[in-house]
């Protein structure tokens, strides 16, 4: 599987490119949920004020 000597910096580059696509999905449901957060904090405060 491996005679191929650029074979590794194949599997790297892949490791790399999934590694970045998965922080990116973290990050995007982070910010979701704080967005979420945010938005009912801002109900809340709504609410006591009128």
């Amino acid at each position: 599987m491996f005679s191929d000597n650029n074979a590794i910096y194949l599997i790297m580059a892949y490791c790399v490119f999934i590694g970045g696509i998965l922080s990116y999905l973290i990050s995007l449901i982070l910010r979701t949920a704080n967005v979420k957060r945010d938005e009912r904090e801002i109900a809340e405060y709504e609410k006591e004020t009128h």
